[in-house]
């Protein structure tokens, strides 16, 4: 809790049994989900983190942290991020929810949108940001691609106004064990309010038809989500014309 006042984060303390319950839900999505040693040492490398974001969450949503499965009216989490919590479609490889050049894949050489106002779900405006909704937040802690033959070379965020560096990606592709994941230096935590604009970036050296430039990226890291939201199935519904999770920005 120390590190996230110092981080100017307004937080809530967690109680014994909120912080018994954190290590067990990261205990089973680490062991269950993830057999490679590096990815388990990356969260750990991480809790700190992890745990602020459980104490913005509690004082966020001004609930108890219940787990994966939360009692009624309790926070969901630390559970893994889904993709219909940016509104970017049923999951990280629905392209279809992604409004970007070639219906949905990416033209090579030149930054495409990611994570953004103008995906189906959400029908707003291409390239400006989405805004975190109040039940709802995210831990960022790395950014990976999914495709069995990773192609991102890079992606850049736009957090609350404010460019941040590029994050280069092109090194993971080299070793499968990797996962083809890049870690953050500083996880990100996104929260109520926060504005996220996500672009990235193919190299126009694997080709321009659909089948050499496509990506598959994902992000990795933990959400805490209300209960109500977590019992939420179909993506659509979790924009903020029904549960506050995500929102267009125009």
């Amino acid at each position: 809790m120390v590190w996230a006042r110092d981080a100017g984060l307004v937080v809530e303390p967690l109680s014994g049994s909120e912080s018994d319950q954190i290590a067990l839900s990261l205990d089973r999505l680490l062991r269950a989900s993830f057999a490679e040693r590096n990815i388990i040492q990356m969260f750990e490398r991480h809790l700190l983190e992890i745990i602020a974001g459980a104490n913005v969450a509690k004082d966020q949503m001004d609930a108890e942290i219940s787990g994966e499965q939360p009692r009624p009216g309790k926070i969901c989490g630390p559970v893994p991020i889904r993709a219909a919590y940016f509104g970017l479609g049923d999951d990280w490889t629905d392209l279809v929810g992604i409004t970007a050049a070639n219906v949905g894949y990416f033209t090579p050489g030149a930054p495409a949108d990611w994570i953004h106002s103008g995906t189906t779900i959400l029908g707003g405006t291409a390239g400006l940001p989405i805004r975190v909704g109040s039940n709802v937040v995210h831990v960022i802690l790395g950014i990976q691609d999914l495709h069995p033959s990773p192609k991102l070379e890079s992606v850049k965020f736009e957090i609350n106004a404010r460019e941040e560096a590029v994050l280069n990606l092109e090194y993971t592709h080299q070793d499968p064990l990797s996962r083809h994941l890049k870690e953050l230096e500083k996880a990100y935590l996104w929260k109520q309010n926060d504005t996220v604009l996500g672009e990235i970036m193919i190299s126009s050296a694997f080709g321009a038809t659909i089948e050499q430039a496509i990506a598959f990226p994902a992000l990795i890291g933990v959400s805490y989500i209300m209960e109500p939201e977590a019992r939420v199935h179909d993506p659509p519904n979790l924009d903020g014309t029904v549960h506050n999770v995500v929102m267009s920005t125009g």
